[in-house]
This record gives C-alpha cells, sequence and structure tokens, in this order.
C-alpha cells in the first residue's frame, strides 16, 4: 500500500506541474494544446543544460529557458501571423518531438536518447509516504503562489476577464494579447519543471518521456471546471490511475498492454462523463 500511495505521489508531481500551467491559460479563455511539446523540450534541456554546467539547478533553469523560448515563438505567431492557436499549438508539439530527436541524433549521436553525467535529482526518505523529491513541495508553493495570484489580485482578475468577457479589458485599455502571452509563458514555466522533474529524476531525457501527460493535464482542467481549488484532488486522481496501472503490470498473467491502456481508458471515460453530465445540465436549465 505505501508503495502505491508513494508511486502515485511521484506520478502526481510532474502531472500538478502541468495542470497549474494548464489551468493558467484556461483562466485566460485558451486552452493550452502545447503542454505536451513544452514539457518534452523542457525534459531534454534539462538534462543538457546539467551536463554542461554540473548542476541540476541550471538545468532546470535551461529547461525553463528552452520551454519559455517555444512558447514565445507560439505567441508570436498567433499574435503576428494571426493563426489558428490549436493548429499552431499542434505544431509546436509535432515540432518539439522532432527537434529532440534532431538534437540528440545530430549532437550526441543518440536517437531520442540522452543520459544525465551527474547525479540524478536526490530522493528525500520520508517517513510515512516512502522516499520523494524536493519538486513535489516546490510544487505545492508554486499553486499556492498561483491560487493567490489568480483568486486575490488585480492581475487575476485581468486573466478571468480575458477569458469570460475580453470586451471589458477593452474598455479599461488591457491588452487580451498581452495577457494571452503572459499566460502562455507562465504556463511554460511549469512545463519546463514538469519537464525537469522527469529527465532529471530518471537520469535521462528519453524520446517522448512525457507520456500525454500534457493531455491528462488538460483533462484534469475539463475534470475541476477550470477552477484551481480542485486542481489537487483531480490530479491525484488521474495520478493514482496511473500508479495503479504501473502496479498491476506485477500481477501476474496480465498482460503489460492492458496495464498500460489503464490511463488511457479513464481519461476517456473521464470524458464521456463530463460530456454527459453537462448535456444533462444544461438540459435541465432549458427545461
Amino acid at each position: 500500500m505505501l508503495n502505491l500511495i508513494n508511486s502515485t505521489l511521484n506520478l502526481f508531481t510532474p502531472l500538478f506541474l502541468i495542470s497549474i500551467g494548464a489551468i493558467i491559460t484556461s483562466k485566460s479563455g485558451t486552452l493550452n494544446i502545447a503542454l505536451e511539446g513544452l514539457t518534452l523540450i523542457g525534459a531534454l534541456f534539462a538534462v543538457i543544460g546539467a551536463n554542461l554546467s554540473g548542476s541540476l539547478l541550471i538545468g532546470t533553469l535551461f529547461a525553463i529557458f528552452a520551454s519559455v523560448l517555444l512558447a514565445s515563438i507560439i505567441s508570436l505567431v498567433n499574435s503576428v501571423l494571426k493563426t489558428n492557436p490549436f493548429i499552431t499549438a499542434l505544431a509546436s508539439n509535432m515540432l518539439a518531438t522532432a527537434l529532440t530527436l534532431i538534437i540528440t541524433f545530430s549532437i550526441y549521436n543518440s536517437k531520442g536518447l540522452l543520459r544525465l553525467d551527474i547525479a540524478p535529482l536526490k530522493l528525500i526518505d520520508t517517513l510515512f509516504l516512502g522516499k520523494l523529491t524536493i519538486f513535489l513541495p516546490i510544487s505545492i508553493f508554486l499553486y499556492i503562489i498561483i491560487y493567490l495570484l489568480i483568486e486575490k489580485t488585480p492581475f487575476g482578475l485581468e486573466l478571468k476577464a480575458c477569458g469570460y468577457n475580453p470586451s471589458v479589458l477593452d474598455a479599461f485599455g488591457i491588452s487580451k494579447t498581452k495577457l494571452d502571452s503572459i499566460a502562455l509563458i507562465m504556463s511554460a514555466v511549469f512545463c519546463a519543471l514538469a519537464g525537469s522533474y522527469l529527465s532529471l529524476r530518471q537520469g535521462a531525457f528519453i524520446s517522448q518521456m512525457s507520456a500525454n501527460k500534457g493531455w491528462y493535464a488538460l483533462v484534469i482542467v475539463f475534470l475541476c471546471n477550470s477552477n484551481i481549488k480542485f486542481l489537487i484532488p483531480a490530479t491525484l486522481v488521474f495520478a493514482s490511475s496511473e500508479a495503479f496501472s504501473n502496479y498491476i503490470q506485477g500481477i501476474n498473467n496480465l498482460p503489460s498492454d492492458i496495464a498500460l491502456m489503464i490511463p488511457s481508458v479513464f481519461t476517456l471515460i473521464v470524458m464521456i462523463a463530463i460530456s454527459y453530465y453537462n448535456k444533462q445540465k444544461q438540459t435541465t436549465i432549458k427545461g
């Protein structure tokens, strides 16, 4: 049981960080479809930065820089060329996947794999929860900061107005484009932290190691109805499903493919349930 709880918390950490980033952009009225690519780029550059500097902290800063740079390019393309933000985000995910392969192959002669040359992220042995990393308390602390920022500050009010009624911003001379860009860049920082956690804890960057966590984060935002107050329990639900998937792979005679399907099937069920609930709610209101 302790192993399952420990696994849930370790899986919770990167998913929670990405979900915080997802909810920031959702408040501005935009679903950040680029979460997967931003996380993947962060994971790679965390290892590159750590190997070049010999420091996990500097590696994390490299990750933040790379993810923010990609987010800035996405924002620039959207604002200057007036492209469809969803198409741009999807393209950035494909770009991130290709770019990580190109970098690892052309520079390090290892297609989709880059090992960490220094000791990986240290695990801290806790009394009741097993071995965890410093990223878990950091993620909780950052969540509190973002919660206060969104719920208790003028910036949070502007961000909500950006999503609910952008015309209000025009009346006060506030740029929606600017707020969208700020939200996207803030989201990229959290994706970079999640990517850093994945690769620095693993001790290597592995192609596609984000493993659909960006897409799960979007479902989590739907699950909690973009309400940051419910972000922790919503993320725990998904992390526990993934932990359970890993746990039952040890059961004899159970094909691993079935176990690996559990998080995706669970995501599908949640999406169907949310859609059904929203439809019933609309029907009730109309009735």
